[in-house]
């Protein structure tokens, strides 16, 4: 069995971002022995250090110990989170290393919405093109991200896979649901668009007075900014702010809710994205209400009939589509496991790292 080093770094230690790295490790090791390298001030809380797993741990204290390590490896496979990375370590490729990424986001473009700096953006395309003369494979999570850097780069990667990034939220069919219930998770960055989650759901309200809005965040100064932007000081009593923060919560609060929101602009970034949220909507039952242009996926949903897909971000008639359109649970839950069986881990190794 070869091994493989997986890398994480202080960019990659969030728990929404390990959840999802988790599943290429958890798949890699199904046929390679693991290393997972892990800055020391990791909070081992995420479950890197998790007795019993198929992969062990070695901390490293900076980017020269990681390299030192590197080197010393045992395995020539070195598995990354992202180009900035992929770039430092370029290095290795003399050692006769090969360097595979797992391409998130389309880094500059996210750049550029946060900071507006042309530079920056620049900057970080050549970043991106550097890495892609010297990676040896890819992962990306949408088909609509291939097509992306291969119009912007003109490169064409042989090897890579596509893999969403996938939910393991598992839907708790013994709780009731709640009729007329909604919800939005996430944060409160103008790029979220919360503020067009309330303007969706005062439509709603017009329609059906007795619906609820549940707002779980941890920037709970964020929702009470929109909220306040919304309905001024004083906000209708079906809206309530809340934190959730074990797994557990999360699956029994999301099977009581019916639908979920996910309002996204029209941008590259949103082209290219495999937004966890609608993984975890989705496989807790929870019928998505969001906008098109959202990776490869806002179009999946709308084929499937698993959900509402707005146009532009057009909430005229909101409350409309969604009273004259009975979406049963278990049809969304059964519509995302269809989706996620078609990518496996035989397939990850036929068409990548065995490449």
């Amino acid at each position: 069995m070869s091994s493989v080093a997986i890398v994480l770094d202080k960019y990659s230690c969030s728990p929404a971002i390990w959840f999802a790295y988790k599943k290429h490790i958890d798949w890699i090791s199904k046929s390679h022995k693991v290393t997972v390298f892990v800055p020391v001030f990791t909070d081992v809380s995420l479950g890197f250090c998790v007795e019993g797993e198929s992969y062990i741990t070695s901390r490293y204290s900076g980017f020269l110990d990681l390299s030192a390590k590197l080197l010393m490896f045992d395995g020539n496979k070195v598995y990354l989170p992202h180009v900035r990375i992929a770039v430092m370590l370029s290095f290795l490729k003399l050692w006769k290393k090969s360097i595979y990424v797992w391409f998130q986001g389309a880094l500059p473009e996210e750049s550029m919405m946060r900071n507006q700096s042309i530079i920056r953006y620049k900057i970080l395309s050549i970043i991106e093109r550097v890495a892609f003369s010297v990676i040896d494979g890819a992962v990306f999570v949408s088909r609509a991200m291939y097509a992306h850097y291969k119009n912007k780069y003109g490169v064409h990667c042989k090897n890579y896979f596509v893999l969403p990034c996938f939910s393991d939220l598992t839907a708790q069919l013994e709780v009731e649901r709640v009729d007329d219930s909604y919800v939005y998770v996430g944060g409160g960055a103008p790029w979220q668009r919360v503020d067009l989650v309330i303007k969706a759901f005062k439509e709603i309200l017009k329609k059906t007075p007795e619906s609820r809005l549940w707002l779980v965040s941890n920037d709970r100064d964020g929702m009470n900014e929109v909220m306040y932007e919304g309905f001024g000081n004083t906000h209708p009593s079906q809206i309530k702010i809340m934190s959730i923060s074990e797994r557990s919560d999360m699956e029994v609060f999301l099977s009581s809710i019916r639908y979920g929101f996910l309002f996204r602009d029209q941008s590259v970034v949103n082209k290219v994205s495999s937004p966890i949220k609608l993984g975890e909507y989705m496989s807790c039952g929870v019928v998505p209400i969001m906008s098109d242009g959202v990776g490869d996926y806002s179009e999946y949903i709308r084929n499937q009939g698993a959900g509402f897909v707005v146009d532009g971000n057009e909430l005229d008639g909101i409350s409309e589509m969604v009273s004259a359109g009975a979406i049963a649970p278990k049809y969304v839950i059964d519509t995302y496991n269809q989706l996620k069986a078609r990518f496996t881990p035989e397939e990850y190794f036929k068409s990548f790292l065995n490449y």
